[in-house]
This record gives C-alpha cells, sequence and structure tokens, in this order.
C-alpha cells in the first residue's frame, strides 16, 4: 500500500500510523496537515488549506475553548483537539480510505471510495456540513438528507445498526453536566453545524432513561458520567407523536477521560463551557442557557428513584 504524506505544521504528533510518511512541503496535496498551537496566523492557515486541498484532513492539535472550535471547523478543519489518542485512531481513520481504490463520489469532495470508507469517511471529514438533500452514491436513490441515510441504510459489517423504527411515544435523555472543580458545564459540537447542545438523545429500545443518558454522553462527548438527580420531565404532543424528555444533572465519573474531539455521525466533539461563554458560542437552541442557570443558582434537585423504571 502506497504511503501518505502526514505533512506538520509545528511538532508533529508523538505517534503515528506505520502508513504514513513524515513531509514538509504544504504545497502537496497531503492526505493530512497536522497543525499544532500556537502557529503564526492560524486560522488563515486553516483557511488556505482547505481551500487548496479539499480532500484533506486537518487536524488542529490545540485544547481548544468551544468559540475557537466553532471558529476553527467554519474555516474548514476537519478535527480539533489535543489527545493523542484520538489523533492516532483519526489518522487510522483515514489511512484505511486508501487501502482499496473505490469508485463512488463522496457527496462533498472530489474522493473516489468504497461503500464501507464512505460510511466512515462522511462523518470523519464533514461532520460539520450542513443537511444535504440529494441522490445517495451507493444506492442512487434521491435522499432528504444524505449524511443520515448513509449512516443508517448502509452499515457495514460488524457495526452497529441503529434501530430507526421508533415508538408513538418519542424519548429522550438530556444530560447536564457540571464539573464541580470549575463550574463549567460539558456541551457536544453538534452534526450538521447545528451548534452546541447537551449530551443526550433518543433512548435504544430496552433502555431506561438512566442507561440512555451514561450512553449518550458517552458516544456523544466521549466522558463517563455519574448521575447525580433528575431536572425535569418535560412531556410534548405534536402533530402524529408525542415527545418525552427527561434532564438529568450529572458530574464526571472520576475515572473519566477528557472530552472528545474526535469526529464521528455522534459529534464534532465535545468541550467544558463556563456560563458566561455560552452568548459566544452558536447554540442549536437557547435551552442550554436556562438549564444552566438554573443549575448554577442551586435549583431543586430530584433524586434518581423520582422516576421509578426498569429495563427488560
Amino acid at each position: 500500500m502506497a504511503k501518505l504524506l502526514l505533512t506538520c505544521l509545528g511538532a508533529p504528533p508523538t505517534t503515528y500510523p506505520p502508513q504514513y510518511i513524515l513531509g514538509s512541503d504544504p504545497k502537496v496535496g497531503s492526505a493530512v496537515f497536522f497543525l499544532r498551537a500556537p502557529l503564526p496566523d492560524l486560522k488563515r492557515e486553516i483557511a488556505h488549506l482547505s481551500k487548496s486541498f479539499p480532500t484533506a484532513f486537518i487536524i488542529v492539535f490545540q485544547d481548544a475553548s468551544a468559540q475557537l472550535r466553532a471558529e476553527y471547523f467554519e474555516l474548514g478543519a476537519n478535527m480539533v483537539g489535543a489527545v493523542d489518542e484520538d489523533v492516532q485512531l483519526a489518522l487510522v481513520r483515514v489511512a484505511a480510505q486508501f487501502q482499496t481504490p473505490g469508485k463512488l463520489s463522496c457527496p462533498y469532495c472530489p474522493l473516489q471510495l468504497t461503500a464501507e470508507q464512505l460510511w466512515w469517511h462522511v462523518p470523519l471529514y464533514h461532520i460539520e456540513s450542513t443537511r444535504k438533500h440529494g441522490m445517495c452514491p451507493i444506492c442512487n436513490v434521491s435522499q432528504r438528507v444524505i449524511q443520515v441515510h448513509i449512516h443508517d441504510s448502509h452499515v457495514p459489517p460488524g457495526q452497529h445498526k441503529e434501530d430507526q423504527t421508533g415508538l408513538p411515544l418519542h424519548a429522550f435523555s438530556i444530560v447536564v453536566c457540571r464539573r464541580p472543580a470549575d463550574g463549567k458545564f460539558l456541551m457536544v459540537q453538534e452534526f450538521a453545524s447545528e451548534g452546541f447542545w447537551f449530551p443526550g438523545g433518543r433512548m435504544d429500545p430496552g433502555e431506561t432513561f438512566a442507561m440512555a443518558a451514561i450512553r449518550e454522553c458517552q458516544e456523544e462527548a466521549g466522558v463517563k458520567i455519574v448521575l447525580k438527580g433528575v431536572l425535569g420531565v418535560e412531556h410534548t404532543v405534536h402533530a402524529g407523536y408525542r415527545r418525552a424528555r427527561v434532564f438529568y444533572l450529572a458530574e464526571p465519573a472520576p475515572d473519566a477521560r477528557p472530552a472528545k474531539t474526535i469526529p464521528d455521525y455522534e459529534s464534532a466533539g465535545a468541550v467544558w463551557v463556563a456560563l458566561h461563554e455560552l452568548a459566544s458560542i452558536p447554540l442549536r437552541s437557547t435551552e442550554p442557557n436556562d438549564w444552566f442557570a438554573r443549575v448554577d443558582q442551586g435549583c431543586h434537585v430530584a433524586p434518581l428513584e423520582f422516576i421509578h423504571e426498569a429495563a427488560f
């Protein structure tokens, strides 16, 4: 298999897969650009590389704030984070795209990939791309949201296929996770440039609300949590369905790892945010302003036993 060039601006990563060789010429069509902050004109460099090399994977190695993460992704970065293991895994996934020649065109960039490579590629490279309507390159059928269709309908062998049948009552768990050390809240950088929001999501079949809260926080934010109580229960009626949401208060577990930085279908990453930072970052909705302020002011928290539930 051909070696792929890893071009570093700043010190190179401490580890990288054997499929890569280190290079130093950013004028070539490299597979990966690794930018270790601080670099002069970092934002201009990201924008230039993104425009000049549309198939490159741009990593900004920085423990960036929520505001900077949003700016870097908007300029064209594919990944932002300062966790060596995440960089290593991202490089492995990038290298895997070039092991077998493909003939399917990515809906967002000029790369030609196999169906399995495309399933990994779209969220890894294009997690921040807006929702796109168009023809699926795998099945040649028009789809309302290509990213979601590829992920749900063309799952490679051995990967988890999500149950999309739904329920008459759509049930969700939402996590307000506060770090006691500094009072910051955990936020997820959402799919398709939709802004930052709580960790949380739909319950899987057989799950309790509590189980879903813990799983979603791990999947979307990469953080193991301990549930501390129930902040609220919401039920709303919509045309054709009902929605129930349980809001949990949580803290990171003692052995929790740093917030996730490697992009995948669940999110572009996660970050700890102070209450005053909410005004300067894009939000999926205004709900975090309300819930974070309530927790910060010491609102009532019901015990976990407030919701009696059991998994079958």
